[in-house]
């Protein structure tokens, strides 16, 4: 049998493939964007994977792939993200949530054991207390996360009407190993990659915001979990760090790692929405998920696979386009 994971050249998506192939998954890819080097670059054998391109708003195509593919489960990344909902609000709406809802009628046709949605912490908004537990009340502060609480009350309710499994997990703000191609709101990942190419960051702002980092290979491992794990009690989980770091603390660990880079940023705030500090005691206890890195072993796992492929980011003008 077979997992599908859509949005799977992606960023989260590269990491959650390796992972599978890993466990001895069959994978099977449906996403808009062909371009495998991200997997590559983790050491993906491609040759386990079959990349099918298209988007979760193509009904037809996602029945003949799950079909002729034999798929059992399915992980659910694909998506429009923050920046480009606000930019296209009806994409957004046809991607996050009619694709959502695409998966699901065929994941019950195709009898699917488990449907895992990758939501995100931006559900909670403005916190009314901390730490977030996941019955923290969801508070849309934008489109993307309007769209994120619709998908998943959808899923939620969809799972208890035709007894679908349905697991969503709320998701931190994810760093690390591939995000270079990522638009949006990834101002750690540009902090770092500008320290390390240039030298030298200097940000008027974002000293004193806080954010609910956590490594991508920390999500992975919590997204295997919550895939295989049998018998849970609920449905919705945080997977994030247990963490809050400022970008000054990480401005200060990335002089640490990057000693000939210089780091200066200014006070105040960025200028996306803060959530308090998510309570991760839910995935811990269901689902035996515990953070392996710290903020700084992150970045440093980060550093060494910048330097170690030169090759691959190189070539995407990135000089450009960080700011200094």
């Amino acid at each position: 049998m077979t997992v599908l994971v859509t949005g799977g050249t992606g960023f989260i998506g590269s990491h959650i493939v390796r992972e599978l192939v890993g466990q001895g998954e069959k994978v099977v890819i449906i996403d808009i964007n062909r371009d495998t080097r991200i997997m590559k670059s983790l050491g993906v054998n491609l040759d386990e994977v079959k990349v099918t391109q298209g988007d979760a708003t193509d009904l037809v195509n996602l029945l003949y792939t799950m079909k002729k593919n034999e798929v059992s489960g399915v992980i659910h990344l694909a998506a429009i993200l923050s920046v480009k909902s606000a930019a296209n609000p009806r994409l957004a709406f046809d991607v996050n949530v009619k694709g959502v809802v695409n998966l699901l009628d065929v994941a019950r046709i195709m009898d699917v054991k488990r449907v895992i949605y990758i939501s995100s912490g931006s559900v909670y908004g403005s916190s009314q207390y901390e730490p977030v537990d996941e019955e923290h009340p969801t508070n849309s502060d934008d489109l993307y996360s309007a769209t994120k609480i619709f998908a998943e009350m959808w899923g939620l309710n969809y799972g208890k009407l035709y007894n679908l499994d349905f697991i969503s997990l709320r998701l931190g703000y994810v760093y690390g190993i591939g995000q270079l191609s990522q638009p949006g709101h990834r101002q750690a990942a540009e902090l770092i990659e500008s320290a390390f190419i240039n030298k030298k960051v200097k940000w008027p702002h974002g000293r004193d915001h806080k954010m609910n980092l956590v490594y991508v290979k920390d999500v992975v491992r919590g997204i295997s979990l919550a895939y295989y794990t049998k018998l849970l009690e609920h449905n919705i989980f945080n997977i994030s760090s247990g963490k809050q770091h400022t970008y000054w603390e990480l401005g200060n660990v990335i002089k640490k790692i990057i000693p000939d880079a210089s780091v200066e940023i200014g006070s105040g705030f960025i200028d996306h929405e803060e959530t308090g500090l998510m309570d991760i005691t839910r995935a811990k206890k269901e689902l035996g998920y515990d953070p392996f890195y710290t903020m700084e072993e992150g970045v440093k796992d980060y550093v060494k696979w910048l330097r170690e492929n030169k090759e691959w980011w190189g070539t995407r003008n990135l000089l450009g386009q960080l700011r200094s």
